[in-house]
């Protein structure tokens, strides 16, 4: 069961990226699935003109899901998501010098996901859902004639409705494997569980992986076609490949090497130089790892190099928009037998190269968990140091200042169920961008989880 804040996690398509305050279940009875959430996922906020603030309304997400079967082989499931704001959670004003919020909003989808084993090593997964979706509830009523019923999604002149699918393949022997994937996200699909979920594209993957010397060395790779103006009512199509490869390699129990390298290009069809799109994004990363155990604990210690290269072959933007960012982070980590204690202490410098700016950002984060009562109780408390200072080629700007303290308790009251309580305060002051500006933000998080 969730009380408070928590995001359901569904489906692909369905839900499983949009965060509600609210209640809910999740209950696995024998071979069944029920699960249904309730909640708010947007709060209301009166526009306010002296803050530049549009406002918005209250937004009610519902969800349910019943399915049938085990999710590690074969199983199938009925997902349904709805979404709703309310006219009257805000007080918009009656002016025309006035950005007005966007309008109230409302959603609804149905899906079905299912997983096959046909074989031992052939496992098949896939989802096929149709979702409506209407921009302006106050728009004039319309008799569409959709596909979602007017009972559940009131038909207006501002209402679409789309299908979207997935497809996975993934044939698993012991030592290698290879998945191929397809997807297709109609022009008008637009699901209340994925706000940012992007429409009118299709995709393709394959994915081959192999491990090698006993489980020493692990390879994983990927490549992936991406189009977008499927239905073609736009005035260019955009294409994009995608390809990444990774590898860990295991010398010793206490010795790794990770490393990642991906490469995300993107084109358009318009031959005009000035409205041609067209770039590269290559992203390279190594982790070193060192473990050491003994008897009066374990000591973990990594960093992290990345770099991340963006070119922009625009003739117009190109030279303003093509950047690169470098970042360096190191993690120690070390738990102790005499005592129930767990510290994690993390610090980190990233660089961010523009043609006018430069970015700096150090930050430094130290962790404590300690457990008591044989674990049922467990508090903890964090803080984040950081500093960013911002670099043209006239002047260095001094940092703006981040300070935030976490502090947190996991309580196990019984042995199915948690109650966990979280407090987050943080300090922000601007710097030479914004002088003698500064603002302070607190939250406070709870939820109770029981498991049946």
């Amino acid at each position: 069961a969730y009380i408070g804040t928590h995001t359901p996690m569904y489906s692909e398509l369905s839900t499983g990226d949009q965060q509600i305050f609210g209640g809910g279940f999740d209950l696995t009875p024998g071979k069944f699935e029920l699960a249904a959430s309730a909640g708010i996922g947007q709060r209301a906020i009166e526009p306010d003109l002296a803050h530049g603030i549009n406002g918005s309304y209250a937004r009610t997400h519902y969800m349910a899901k019943i399915g049938f079967g085990n999710p590690d082989s074969s199983c199938f499931a009925i997902n349904l998501v709805r979404m709703i704001d309310d006219p009257n959670s805000i007080v918009v004003p009656k002016d025309d010098t006035i950005t007005p919020p966007p309008p109230p909003q409302e959603g609804a989808l149905a899906s079905v996901n299912f997983a096959l084993q046909i074989a031992d090593p052939l496992r098949v997964t896939g989802e096929a859902a149709v979702a409506g979706f209407t921009s302006d509830v106050n728009a004039m009523p319309a008799d569409l004639g959709g596909i979602i019923p007017s009972s559940i999604l009131a038909q207006r002149i501002s209402t679409r409705a789309d299908f979207a699918g997935t497809l996975a393949i993934d044939w698993k022997q012991k030592t290698w494997g290879i998945m191929t994937s397809g997807k297709y996200i109609g022009a008008g699909f637009v699901t209340p569980g994925y706000p940012f979920l992007t429409p009118d594209r299709m995709e393709f993957l394959v994915a081959p992986r192999i491990t090698l010397f006993d489980g020493g060395l692990a390879l994983n790779t990927s490549l992936g076609y991406r189009v977008n103006n499927v239905s073609q009512t736009k005035g260019a199509t955009l294409t994009q490949v995608i390809g990444s490869a990774s590898a860990l390699t295991t010398f010793s129990d206490q010795f790794s090497l990770s490393g990642q390298f991906s490469n995300f290009g993107v084109r358009n069809s318009e031959t005009n130089d000035t409205l041609k799109i067209q770039n590269v994004t290559n992203s390279f990363s190594a982790t070193p790892t060192y473990t050491l155990t003994g008897s009066s604990g374990t000591h973990s210690l990594s960093l992290t190099f990345s770099l991340d290269e963006y070119n922009d072959y625009n003739t117009i933007s190109g030279a303003l928009t093509s950047n690169n960012t470098r970042n360096i982070q190191g993690m120690y980590t070390a738990t102790f037998a005499a005592i129930p204690l767990t510290t994690t202490l993390i610090a980190s410098n990233l660089l961010n190269h523009l043609a006018t700016t430069d970015l700096q950002i150090n930050s430094s984060t130290l962790e404590l968990d300690y457990a008591l009562l044989d674990g049922k109780l467990t508090p903890m408390a964090q803080g984040t140091y950081s500093e960013s200072t911002t670099a043209t080629p006239a002047v260095t700007f001094s940092p703006d200042i981040q300070r935030q303290l976490r502090m947190g308790l996991k309580w196990q009251i019984a042995r199915q169920l948690t109650l966990q309580i979280t407090g987050t305060t943080t300090g922000f002051t601007y710097g030479g961008t914004r002088p003698g500006e500064s603002f302070r933000e607190s939250l406070l998080e709870s939820s109770i989880g029981a498991q049946f």
